[in-house]
């Protein structure tokens, strides 16, 4: 078994979430997912986990074949039409735009008024795709299988987030932190995916809006990510190799030349 035991108030909140979202998602009957399945009736602070075999499993940095069908087969089976202003995931945006105003790095706080302007370009009442999202879908939570891919550490899970936010999130993490290519391995990787076949085809079949999906998704992003370095002393090297890609990213908010084929 896999054990994880709160050692702060921070963690403890994070164990409590991952057990109410696993009871949740224990009941989709998932072919390219597996999820960790754990004993529900556990004391406070605790998440006992049935161990995963890792062997021939390996992390890529890469998005493969399964990493889209796994995360659509997720968001087909979950997927609702909705007021993006009803949804719970654009009430924690606005809770986090609130916050922003009391950013006290100046560095921040500029990239924070940013993140504003992208804000006001969208419309709250407009309808969007929503589905059930991993939050922190990256290469080092996603171990590849020979016919199904591992799924680990679901606290940062939402049920109505806008469609395509996890893969999204695999190739920012991916090229910013692991591959070290900057935007220009975003963009790259971002086009690469919208030419794959099954996303075409689902962006297609509902008629998704990829750079409203690419919006909502940035804005959630940066936005919570933001509040916490301004909560640390001293930035790693990571989080300014982030904030240096957010910030390219969003001198740009229209994105001219990521969804050209």
């Amino acid at each position: 078994n896999y054990l994880k035991l709160a050692n702060s108030t921070q963690t403890y909140n994070c164990i409590e979430a991952e057990k109410i979202n696993l009871k949740r998602l224990s009941n989709l009957d998932l072919k390219q997912m597996n999820i960790p399945i754990t004993n529900m009736n556990q004391s406070a602070g605790i998440l006992i986990q049935k161990a995963i075999d890792r062997s021939n499993k390996t992390n890529s940095s890469t998005l493969t074949e399964q990493h889209i069908e796994a995360v659509l087969e997720l968001t087909e089976v979950s997927l609702k039409y909705k007021k993006l202003s009803d949804t719970d995931f654009y009430e924690d945006v606005v809770e986090q735009m609130y916050t922003l105003k009391g950013i006290k790095s100046e560095n921040l706080f500029n990239l924070s008024a940013k993140l504003n302007a992208l804000k006001t370009n969208i419309y709250r009442h407009q309808y969007v795709y929503t589905a059930i999202n991993h939050g922190d879908f990256t290469p080092w939570n996603v171990a590849v299988g020979e016919d199904v891919l591992q799924v680990f550490d679901w606290e940062m899970t939402r049920f109505d987030a806008p469609v395509l936010y996890d893969l999204f999130h695999f190739i920012y993490q991916s090229e910013l932190l692991v591959n070290r290519n900057g935007l220009r391995g975003v963009e790259k990787e971002i086009k690469r995916m919208f030419n794959h076949p099954q996303i075409k085809d689902f962006t297609f079949k509902h008629k998704v809006n990829i750079e409203r999906c690419h919006h909502l998704y940035l804005l959630d992003v940066i936005g919570k990510n933001i509040i916490l370095f301004d909560q640390q002393a001293n930035l790693s090297l990571d989080h300014i190799e982030l904030l240096n890609g957010w910030q390219e990213a969003l001198s740009n908010f229209n994105f001219p030349n990521f969804f050209i084929k």
